[in-house]
């Protein structure tokens, strides 16, 4: 099977991602998209618990059975800890890392990226803030297999949902 992982926040998770997620499995010819919500994400401060996230994502995507989520033992996506437990989880699977454009631009500063971009590609979702020519450059440079993904919802972010509420 062909299995895209979305490792993130999500807090809150909103129609951007799940435009995304859906998008991405098709242009990729994904058989499922797994959503992973990280415990303590980067970067990141008041986030909600996640099992609140992990359960407000399984309750908005029950009704489309090529979507799921689980958790992570790791507190957040890292390659040196989660790759190896991905290529666990699903042994026989092609895996594909659904990132953000804003993401994919800084991926050459992850340690051990070598190693991601060999065992996965990745479905890129691009922010309508981000330049397309920027993201595909950075990953030229990696030498990543990469499917570039737009939805109408580019324009979405969590961070928008968050400071919408008093």
């Amino acid at each position: 099977m062909k299995i895209g992982i979305y490792p993130g926040t999500f807090d809150p998770l909103h129609e951007g991602h799940i435009a995304f997620a859906r998008a991405a499995r098709i242009s990729c010819s994904l058989d499922k998209v797994v959503f992973l919500p990280e415990p303590s994400p980067r970067n990141k401060i008041n986030v909600a618990v996640v099992q609140t996230r992990l359960d407000y994502i399984q309750q908005y995507i029950e009704q489309d059975p090529a979507l799921s989520a689980q958790l992570i033992s790791q507190p957040r996506f890292d390659v040196a800890t989660t790759l190896p437990l991905l290529i666990k989880t699903f042994p026989r699977d092609t895996i594909t890392l659904l990132i953000g454009s804003d993401v994919a631009i800084r991926l050459i500063d992850w340690p051990d990226i070598d190693k991601l971009t060999q065992a996965t590609s990745f479905a890129v979702g691009m922010r309508s803030d981000d330049s397309r020519q920027a993201v595909c450059r950075a990953l030229d440079e990696l030498r990543a297999d990469y499917t570039i993904v737009e939805t109408e919802h580019g324009n979405l972010s969590s961070s928008q949902f968050r400071k919408a509420i008093p």
